[in-house]
C-alpha cells in the first residue's frame, strides 16, 4: 500500500532529514518549499520526491496546496508541519510585519493544514501528524519573544488535539 506524506519546509534542515527518512520508509513524499528551490530540486532528483512551492505565510497559497494534495493524492497518511523560522531582535525594535509573517508560518499554516488533513485521518481511523516545535516552546525568550511564543502555541495546540484524538488510532506528535 502506498502511503503519502507531506513535509512543509521539507527541503532543508530538519525537514530534509525527515523527508529522507520518510522516503527510505517507502512513503510518497511531497516536499513543500518556498525559499529553498535549489535544495528542493536536488531532493527531487536524489530521492524522486514530489516538490511543491508555496509560501505558507500566505493563506491562499496554503489553501491551494491543500487542494492540490487532495486532488493529487487523495488520502494523506502523514503530515509534518515543519516550516518555520525565527528572529533575534529587541521587541521594541522588531519589524512587526516580519513577526506577523513568523506567526503565519509557525502557527497558522500548521493550524490550517492540521484542520484540513485531520478529518479524513479520523474517518479512516489512521494517520499521523507531527508538529515541529522546539524546546523554546517551554520558556519565554527575551529577544526572541515571537519565536518562543509560536513554538509554545504549537506545543499547546498539539497537546490539546492529541487529547481529543485519544480514542482513535490517529496520532499527533509535537516534536
Amino acid at each position: 500500500m502506498n502511503r503519502t506524506a507531506i513535509v512543509t519546509g521539507g527541503a532543508r534542515g530538519i525537514g530534509a532529514a525527515i523527508t529522507r527518512k520518510l522516503n527510505s520508509l517507502g512513503y510518497n513524499v511531497l516536499v513543500n518549499y518556498n525559499t529553498s528551490e535549489e535544495r528542493a530540486i536536488k531532493l527531487k532528483e536524489e530521492l524522486g520526491v514530489e516538490i511543491y512551492k508555496a509560501d505558507v505565510s500566505d493563506y491562499n497559497q496554503v489553501k491551494a496546496m491543500v487542494d492540490y494534495c487532495v486532488e493529487r493524492f487523495g488520502k494523506i497518511d502523514l503530515l509534518v508541519n515543519n516550516a518555520g523560522f525565527g528572529d533575534r531582535t529587541d521587541f521594541l525594535e522588531m519589524d512587526i510585519d516580519f513577526q506577523i509573517q513568523m506567526t503565519e508560518v509557525n502557527c497558522n499554516s500548521a493550524l490550517y493544514l492540521t484542520r484540513m488533513f485531520l478529518p479524513p485521518m479520523v474517518e479512516h481511523n489512521e494517520g499521523h501528524i507531527i508538529n515541529v516545535a522546539s524546546i523554546a516552546g517551554f520558556m519565554p525568550g527575551p529577544f526572541m519573544a515571537t519565536y518562543h511564543a509560536t513554538k509554545g502555541y504549537l506545543l499547546l495546540l498539539g497537546e490539546a488535539i492529541s487529547y481529543e484524538l485519544r480514542k482513535t488510532k490517529v496520532k499527533l506528535l509535537t516534536l
